[in-house]
């Protein structure tokens, strides 16, 4: 194995100890939507921490490219809505206890 292959190896480990699930449901084509949550995540910080194109994530998960689009899309959703609903609650604990 490369050490770039390794690196790329330890972040999926490093999302798959955060989700309490192995490396092999991450890697495997599980459709369950805790395991697809750390695949997309793991694919997300792969692409932003290395720069890997599509066609690369896509034989390094052993998905086709369309695949690979879709989870770096259903990621950040996530992550907008995680942001949007943050707002939220600060915009509504401002209303509450005016602002701080």
């Amino acid at each position: 194995m490369t050490g770039e292959y390794q690196a790329r190896i330890a972040v999926i480990d490093e999302v798959a100890r955060k989700h309490d699930i192995s490396r092999r449901d991450i890697l495997e084509p599980s459709l369950f939507k805790h395991v697809c949550a750390a695949r997309d995540e793991a694919i997300q910080r792969i692409r932003v921490e290395f720069g890997d194109s599509i066609p690369r994530l896509a034989e390094l998960f052993d998905r086709d490219s369309s695949s690979i689009w879709a989870a770096l899309n259903r990621d950040r959703k996530r992550t907008r809505a995680r942001i949007s609903a943050r707002r939220l609650r600060e915009q509504r604990r401002a209303a509450l206890y005016g602002a701080a």
